[in-house]
């Protein structure tokens, strides 16, 4: 251990000796006995970790709970489809076949423009159907990811606990 604190172990840092805030933090409490005794914590056995213990852990630090992204919704989705350069094009295409079509003698001239018309908006809808359809199952697996379970030492002697992300409170000791 003593190795890695000789002087011909140690080399300026590249940052011209600026110091981590969060070094700086810990530096100031006493390092791991320090945070540890700030945070109510024992460095070999963990929390107490019985009920009363975790609610008031949870009321003072908050509950550990990771946001999730808001998806966008299915009517944004389906505004973003009409500003594709192509959906535009067969659009005005479209508006000009229909105003030309009223000047033609042909009483079903306009039916082309009007399918073209349905078969954009049909394309659109679903587009944007299958893009909100994605971000959801996105946004699930993200969730699961977010139910990972840690190993903890909670209690008196330490004891080994295997519990769900959500479930860690300040001072939760974990196995890296």
């Amino acid at each position: 251990m003593n190795l890695l604190f000789d002087k011909k172990h140690l080399r300026k840092p590249d940052n011209e000796g600026e110091v981590k805030i969060s070094l700086e933090i810990l530096k100031s409490c006493g390092y791991n006995d320090g945070l540890c005794k700030l945070l109510n914590s024992d460095k070999d056995t963990g929390i107490i970790g019985t009920e009363e213990d975790i609610k008031r852990r949870q009321s003072i630090f908050g509950k550990n709970k990771i946001a999730l992204p808001e998806i966008t919704s299915f009517h944004e989705l389906l505004a973003s489809q009409f500003e594709d350069d192509n959906l535009i094009s067969l659009i005005m295409a479209a508006t000009f076949y229909l105003a030309f079509s009223l000047f033609s003698k042909s009483d079903t001239a306009y039916m082309e423009s009007l399918t073209i018309y349905v078969g954009v908006f049909f394309a659109s809808i679903v587009s944007a159907l299958c893009d909100w359809i994605k971000e959801r199952q996105f946004l699930k697996i993200k969730d699961e990811i977010n139910n990972a379970e840690v190993i903890v030492y909670r209690g008196n002697n330490g004891t080994v606990n295997s519990i769900s992300v959500r479930d860690l409170v300040v001072g939760d000791l974990i196995d890296v």
